[in-house]
């Protein structure tokens, strides 16, 4: 009985794990590929003296008081 519910446990995990690690390397995007009404855009290069993985990149919005911060990807965002 303990070796079926650990079947049944590693069964579900993989399954989680495979529907997390579809969608979590998936980049986001609207559903039709285009920007959404009413949106815009932003994108750039981060330059470093040192290689880096990612980087943070803080924007803020002065009308709207927003601040936005998005990871790089390859040093794009």
């Amino acid at each position: 009985m303990r070796q079926r519910y650990l079947l049944v446990t590693v069964v579900i995990l993989l399954g989680l794990g495979c529907v997390y690690g579809s969608t979590a390397l998936a980049p986001a995007r609207a559903a039709d590929g285009d920007t959404l009404p009413g949106t815009a855009t932003l994108t750039g290069v981060v330059n470093a003296p040192k290689p880096f993985k990612a980087a943070r990149v803080h924007l803020m919005n002065v009308d709207k008081n927003v601040l936005f911060m998005v990871y790089t990807s390859g040093g794009r965002y």
